[in-house]
């Protein structure tokens, strides 16, 4: 504020000193016969000065004197005493007047009388030439060249500021421009300029809109990661499903092959049993409906509380005849309770697969086993099982998505996804878990480990 003040102050003295040194230069040139006029007439009383001295003279120096005079001051002049004895004259004539002998457009003044000396008068007569131009105009040249001098140092110093003052701006707002060329809003830096300023007020808005833009940009970019991770829940929640509702048709079909081959049976009780595992696969089909309706995706989001146990109980059930029918021998060991915060949905998918996997690669009158604990920060699942290095082989081939569609993979998987293992580990990762396969020899262990979450 104060330099803006102080500028202000500087460039109202230039220009008043500039206005007043040109006013000058003009006045005078507008009054150059006047002061040409002055200038005469102080040339003419000089020369009266200088003649009333010469007469004070003794008059045997008038010559010596008078020439000394006449150089300064170029002239005519005749003296003479009272007895009309001439004392000195610059004319090679005689005469009793000499007053418009001259030529007058050659002389500025021209007079004759007498000079009281003593007692005795001095008789004199003078043509004064006129002044030489140098002499008459050197005193304003002189002045008009100083006003012009005056002139020039306001304009060098108006220049100097003007320079200071627009010249650094318009360099400061080169290097802004520089600056905001990459981006660089940190080092532009501060200026009392209003070009600058305003320079600068344009890069902030700038900053704060590509801020904005970036924001914007990003929040994009999560959205698009989400609308990733729904596409990829989606696709394992939709497999899981399938296989889900495979395993109620696969259990219906053995049920069926059962009661054929059952001749005590009765149609009543077959219609029985095929009504009581329609109900489930219709149950399976309302569950999955109910989940396709909601934001199936967001596993994580919708959570409520599930017992682990419960879900495994219901899972060997709906497994039963294939324990029977393979004479598996099952071994159980899990607390009364274990209970989570989880998607419900996720979970009973999980525990399906882990035992449809189990059951369908272990080998035959082998023993199946299921271990479930609570640590402090997990909750742990064991699912554990014998199988042969055949079967060891597909298992494991079914940890890739596209194994279900490889051409010699067609029959196996009739009655199953042909991903078991791939949805077993896409379906732990959605709950935030970890899953580890373990084979040796012909033992074959699957370790899930969730995080705990407690019961609401």
């Amino acid at each position: 504020m104060n330099n803006k003040h102080t500028l202000k102050i500087v460039t109202g003295v230039l220009i008043v000193g500039y206005v007043m040194c040109m006013g000058m230069f003009i006045y005078n040139f507008l009054n150059l016969e006047e002061v040409y006029r002055e200038n005469e007439l102080v040339y003419i009383q000089d020369a009266e000065k200088a003649l009333e001295a010469l007469f004070e003279q003794n008059p045997s120096d008038y010559t010596k004197q008078a020439e000394k005079v006449i150089k300064k001051y170029p002239m005519e002049l005749v003296v003479r005493n009272e007895q009309n004895e001439v004392l000195y004259k610059s004319l090679p004539m005689n005469a009793s007047s000499y007053m418009g002998y001259l030529n007058k457009d050659a002389l500025l003044e021209e007079a004759e009388g007498f000079y009281e000396k003593d007692d005795e008068n001095i008789i004199f007569w003078y043509g004064l030439y006129q002044m030489k131009g140098n002499e008459n105009l050197e005193s304003y040249l002189v002045n008009q060249s100083m006003i012009l001098v005056g002139a020039f140092v306001f304009i060098t110093i108006g220049i100097f500021v003007l320079g200071r003052n627009l010249l650094l701006p318009l360099k400061r707002v080169r290097d802004s421009v520089s600056k905001l060329e990459t981006y660089d809003f940190e080092n532009l830096g501060s200026s009392e300029d209003n070009v600058n300023r305003e320079l600068e007020a344009f890069a902030k808005k700038l900053e704060n809109n590509i801020h904005a833009v970036s924001r914007k940009h990003t929040i994009l970019e999560q959205q698009l990661q989400l609308e990733r991770e729904r596409l990829n829940n989606t696709i394992i929640v939709s497999r899981s499903f399938i296989h889900d509702l495979k395993t109620p048709v696969h259990q219906l079909i053995l049920e069926n092959e059962y009661s054929m081959s059952n001749e005590q049976l009765t149609t009543k009780q077959i219609a029985k049993m095929n009504i009581e595992l329609s109900e489930k696969l219709m149950k399976n089909v309302n569950e999955v409906l109910a989940i396709m309706k909601g934001n199936f995706y967001n596993v994580k989001a919708e959570t409520t509380d599930v017992d682990f146990v419960a879900v495994v109980v219901d899972a060997i059930k709906l497994f039963s005849k294939t324990l029977e029918s393979k004479q598996f021998s099952l071994n159980v060991s899990v607390p009364e309770k274990l209970v989570g915060n989880f998607n419900k949905s996720t979970v009973q998918l999980l525990i399906h697969n882990l035992m449809s996997n189990m059951m369908k690669y272990a080998s035959a009158k082998s023993e199946l086993s299921i271990y479930m604990e609570q640590k402090d920060t997990q909750l742990k699942l064991v699912f554990e099982n014998i199988s042969s290095q055949e079967n060891i082989k597909r298992m494991k081939s079914s940890e890739q998505l596209f194994n279900a569609v490889e051409v010699d993979s067609g029959k196996e998987h009739v009655y199953s996804s042909g991903n078991g293992l791939f949805l077993i580990k896409d379906l732990t990762n959605l709950l935030s878990g970890t899953y580890e396969l373990s084979i040796e020899g012909e033992k074959v262990m699957i370790t899930i480990l969730l995080p705990r979450h407690d019961a609401k």
